[in-house]
């Protein structure tokens, strides 16, 4: 469907048809136009609204937007209680935020092992996640065996290509394109997440599913999943030589690596199963459902 301009009546009253048709018992919003045609559509009919926020910097603080989650907006779907802290010091916000951990799809049995250390980074190819500094910091250790795979694609793609061979990388560094993450992440030994900012990665736990050591920023919500040489190595997104020493730990040392990989999948196994957490989703959803529900189901004809 398509939703044409912010508020665009036609699409506010598709909606509506389809809702009513359809019977529908809960709408679930992602981006900032779907709320305004959906979300202005379920309003109308007094269906249960929820939108889902992944970061921060998803909800500005602008009148429009704290109108719109004050009065439009039922629940608030977040994948990180750092995020669900956040938000709720938001007057607009206060009492309707939910925190599902996100999930793996697949688990490896147990980590990889290869003689020369197969690194990945799986991203979006933006400056936020400092896969330019990845390179540096790997620039440094021309001397230890090591090759780099990245699977992503974004606005910085060419440039890391021409940074990797500025550097005289090109032979050690692969670049993939778009990828699957499972298939992609399969015998690799060594997963890097150098971002600034954060809530949940994906990326992190479908590092730790495939059995890769993780080596990832400091953030308060990559630190709900991921403790310092526990299930993982933590370093500071602002400081290279941070991450260039724990890159040289984790490459030089086998058995580190294969301890971090095992600690890892027994982690996304136990907390981040797909189907103990979607149950959890379900039943939060059959709830709200039942508190709220539409006037055309109480009187069906």
């Amino acid at each position: 469907m398509h939703f044409g301009a912010d508020y665009n009546p036609l699409a506010v009253q598709r909606f509506i048809k389809l809702m009513k048709s359809e019977k529908i018992d809960l709408v679930i919003t992602n981006i900032s136009k779907d709320i305004r045609t959906a979300g202005m559509a379920a309003r109308i009919l007094g269906i249960t609204h929820v939108n889902r926020l992944g970061l921060a910097s998803d909800l500005k603080n602008s009148f429009r937007q704290r109108w719109e989650y004050q009065y439009w907006v039922d629940q608030v779907l977040v994948p990180s209680l750092s995020l669900s802290t956040t938000f709720q010091r938001r007057p607009e916000l206060k009492g309707k935020v939910r925190n599902f951990q996100n999930v793996v799809k697949q688990v490896a049995e147990k980590p990889s092992n290869n003689k020369i250390p197969q690194l990945a980074v799986v991203a979006k190819l933006s400056r936020r996640k400092q896969v330019h500094l990845v390179l540096e910091a790997l620039n440094w250790m021309q001397e230890l065996p090591w090759h780099l795979h990245i699977g992503g694609i974004g606005p910085e793609e060419h440039s890391l290509r021409d940074l990797a061979v500025h550097l005289g990388l090109e032979e050690r560094v692969t670049f993939w394109g778009f990828v699957e993450p499972y298939s992609f992440l399969e015998n690799k030994d060594i997963g890097i997440l150098y971002s600034t900012d954060e809530e949940m990665p994906n990326a992190v736990l479908e590092y730790m599913a495939s059995g890769c050591a993780v080596v990832a920023s400091d953030l308060p919500s990559i630190r709900e999943v991921l403790r310092h040489n526990h299930n993982g190595l933590l370093v500071n997104d602002r400081d290279i030589s941070n991450l260039e020493a724990n890159l040289r730990r984790v490459i030089t040392e086998q058995d580190l690596r294969h301890r971090l990989g095992t600690v890892a999948i027994q982690h996304v196994k136990e907390s981040h199963n797909l189907e103990n957490v979607f149950q959890k989703i379900e039943a939060y959803f059959k709830s709200l459902s039942m508190e709220n529900a539409p006037q055309y189901q109480l009187n069906p004809a």
